[in-house]
């Protein structure tokens, strides 16, 4: 008998174990294989995921003017593999690492429009988009104006 598809994660602050009854007779290997899972998941120290967090947003910071940021470059700069560092940003932000860069660019892009940064050309390379119209796109898509509104001071 085999364990069909189950699967044991954490997400935000909730264990979530699904399919944990085997087709017919559980064999000790498997359920013992499922509790291990459990037993790994619950090690994460304590304090792990403020110092986690503090990192991530570090280098994600760091990294939101780069056009061509990948996962795999941000894992290698946390020193994690890339299904590590997607399964951590998940469980603390709710998003993948790269929804995470994507909100947090247009985030810094809002505040450099308020603050007369320059051309809405110039915020949106200083973000890391590198195309002008998808920049214009994805933040009227969040704050319901076109970012050359806010710059031009039509909008507060």
């Amino acid at each position: 008998m085999q364990c069909k598809n189950s699967e044991v994660r954490i997400v935000g602050d909730d264990l979530i174990i699904t399919n944990i009854l085997l087709a017919g007779k559980r064999t000790d290997t498997q359920v013992h294989q499922l509790l291990r899972k459990v037993e790994l998941l619950l090690r994460i120290p304590q304090g792990y995921d403020v110092e986690w967090r503090q990192q991530f947003e570090q280098v994600a910071l760091e990294e939101t003017s780069n056009p061509a940021l990948t996962v795999g470059h941000l894992a290698d700069r946390m020193n994690l593999s890339v299904s590590t560092l997607g399964r951590l940003c998940y469980r603390a932000y709710g998003l993948s690492p790269m929804k995470y860069v994507f909100n947090l660019r247009l985030e810094r892009a809002a505040l450099l429009l308020a603050q007369n940064y320059g051309r809405v050309k110039d915020v949106a390379y200083e973000t890391g988009f590198s195309s002008l119209s998808y920049f214009s796109k994805c933040y009227k898509e969040r704050y319901g104006v076109p970012p050359r509104m806010v710059l031009s001071g039509q909008v507060a």
